[in-house]
């Protein structure tokens, strides 16, 4: 596998390795400076007064775990809501907002509106040198980068990040598939950022075109991926086709940076999963179960809580992210770093978000669609991998109520994919099907059904 092999190297020794006990010293004193100066912010201190919480009181990482309650997107929501458009969170002048990162709910509805300071965009970009690093990447590199650019996080952190190491970047995020392909024929890479699922239709277009990226791309050092999880045969096959190791980083727009990355032994190692490695002097990681509120033992899945120390314009104390995890030992890879570790390739969400094609679609805003029409009367829909192509799809089906005219369904169902791309960025093919095909609820709605890790199982490539 591969054309290259990555040896370990580290972007900061001392922090990477450094012992358990002098780190969790390391993150106390910021996290003292950090209650300082939220003490004196107005959002702050209302959740302090209403919990009962003298944050000049805390004397340990312990009891700040213990006393301060979590903070949610909902929280956050309705701090924007009434004090728009930052919220009284905001701890900078308006003035000195370099970036604002919007999360990517669809129509507003769970849309997080985070500022960052200039010193924000410079920490959370020096803060991925880590991860490029751990991938084997050197100045003067050429990354073809597939996330878009725009308001949301990832992107803007990727190439903010790329541009201070002196890579070469290239953003091929607004040109079809084919157009993105070609471009690596021509300029040969030596690193491509894409989501998994369509790192498998880049592969699929690939063999369609005859053109192999193992014999093709004789400078690829490493597939970067994110925001999607996959089976570990899937990842295997990527990395033979690919002829590159499969790296993964896990950030979100609320930590503000890749706050976890793969290190050199990439997403899959001899047969096992790989890990996310956290330096975790940038913000406290706690893992809880999300039922107890207890901290997650080591091979237990839980929540993600975060408490960012280096965000200047918007920090967040104990952020509940809803990111379904596994917490492994420091010791379970054989790289040497000593932070905490999450498994790679399993992360998901707890609530009913679904993430297609790079956007965040939430339900509220499909529901807000679909039932804007009465004669609709339920849907389900699923996203999973097109077998033939590789392709991510998403499938609506609709049922109609009794007595609905045959022309009037045809009209609405036309109307639909325009209305749903439009209020969420995304496309979705829209069917009538019979109503007792329709799964029905008597609790909470459950209409979005996630097949696409048997759908990356299936999809075939040639052998070499």
């Amino acid at each position: 596998m591969g054309n290259a092999t990555v040896q370990l190297q580290y972007w900061n020794r001392a922090t990477e390795t450094m012992p358990r006990e002098q780190r969790r010293a390391w993150q106390w004193e910021q996290l003292q400076a950090l209650l300082t100066r939220a003490s004196r912010n107005e959002f702050y201190k209302q959740r302090f007064a209403a919990a009962g919480v003298k944050p000049e009181k805390i004397r340990s990482l312990e009891e700040f775990s213990a006393q301060v309650l979590y903070l949610t997107k909902k929280d956050l929501l309705e701090d924007q809501r009434t004090h728009p458009p930052y919220g009284q969170r905001l701890m900078v002048p308006e003035s000195e907002i370099s970036q604002a990162w919007i999360t990517s709910g669809t129509s507003g509805v769970g849309q997080e509106v985070h500022a960052l300071s200039e010193e924000d965009v410079r920490r959370g970009a020096e803060h991925c040198f880590y991860a490029l690093t751990w991938a084997g990447m050197q100045p003067g590199d050429l990354n073809v980068v597939g996330w878009p650019v725009a308001t949301m996080a990832g992107g803007l952190v990727l190439f903010e990040a790329l541009r201070r190491f002196r890579a070469h970047t290239m953003l091929v995020q607004i040109f079809d598939s084919k157009t993105k392909i070609e471009r690596m024929r021509t300029f040969q890479p030596h690193y491509l950022w894409v989501t998994p699922v369509y790192l498998t239709r880049l592969s699929t277009l690939c063999e369609e075109m005859g053109f192999l990226p193992y014999r093709d791309l004789r400078r690829l050092k490493g597939v970067c991926i994110s925001t999607g999880s996959y089976p570990v045969e899937w990842a295997e096959r990527m990395q033979e086709f690919w002829g590159a190791p499969l790296f993964d980083v896990y950030g979100t727009t609320q930590i503000g940076t890749m706050f976890g990355a793969s290190c050199e032994q990439g997403v899959v190692h001899e047969g096992k999963r790989g890990c996310f490695h956290f330096i975790d002097h940038w913000a406290l990681l706690e893992i809880i179960n999300p039922e107890t509120n207890e901290p997650a033992q080591y091979g237990e899945e839980g929540d993600v809580v975060v408490t960012t120390f280096n965000r200047v314009a918007t920090p967040l104390l104990r952020f509940r992210h809803g990111d379904r995890v596994r917490l492994l030992p420091p010791d379970y890879c054989q790289c040497g770093r000593a932070g905490p570790c999450l498994e790679a390739g399993t992360i998901a969400r707890y609530d009913d978000m679904i993430k297609a094609k790079g956007v965040n679609i939430w339900p509220d805003a499909i529901d807000a669609v679909l039932f804007s029409y009465p004669e609709i009367d339920e849907y389900n829909a699923r996203v999973y991998v097109a077998q033939d192509q590789g392709r991510e799809e998403i499938d609506m089906r609709v049922a109609f109520k009794a007595g609905v005219a045959d022309t009037q369904k045809r009209t609405i169902v036309a109307r639909l994919p325009t209305q749903l791309r439009e209020r969420t960025g995304v496309g979705m093919e829209v069917r009538e099907v019979a109503p007792e095909q329709i799964e029905r609820f008597e609790y909470k709605a459950m209409r979005w059904t996630d097949e696409r890790i048997t759908g990356l199982q299936k999809v075939k490539f040639r052998e070499k």
